[in-house]
């Protein structure tokens, strides 16, 4: 076992990343993304992200994502989920699909909006 064998990520793979997600949601229809800020009800989306060493000293990207319906007096949880991948993009598309999977239940009804 190793204890904090996570590594942050190269400034260049934190941009990536973040490009990655704000496109994988700005090609949903109707989302708009809103500064962390906003005060009108809005979902959330909260990730952390670090990256292990493989043995072929490549790496394994590791994610925890919360995603919540934010509200101006208090945000309400409705997933979290734990993610690991080869690449960025497989993290990426895995929240992706965690948070399409909400606006569906959302939409139908499952969680209040």
């Amino acid at each position: 076992m190793w204890v904090q064998a996570g590594k942050d990520l190269s400034a260049t793979e934190l941009d990536t990343f973040q490009r990655l997600l704000e496109n994988s949601f700005t090609a949903m229809k109707d989302i708009r993304l809103v500064e962390v800020q906003d005060n009108r009800d809005h979902v959330e989306v909260i990730v952390s992200l670090t990256k292990v060493r493989r043995g072929n000293g490549a790496w394994w990207f590791a994610a925890s994502s919360v995603i919540s319906l934010a509200k101006p007096k208090t945000d309400e949880f409705v997933t979290h989920n734990c993610i690991v991948g080869e690449d960025l993009q497989t993290i990426t598309k895995a929240i992706g699909f965690s948070f399409a999977s909400i606006r569906l239940r959302i939409a139908l009804g499952a969680l209040s909006s």
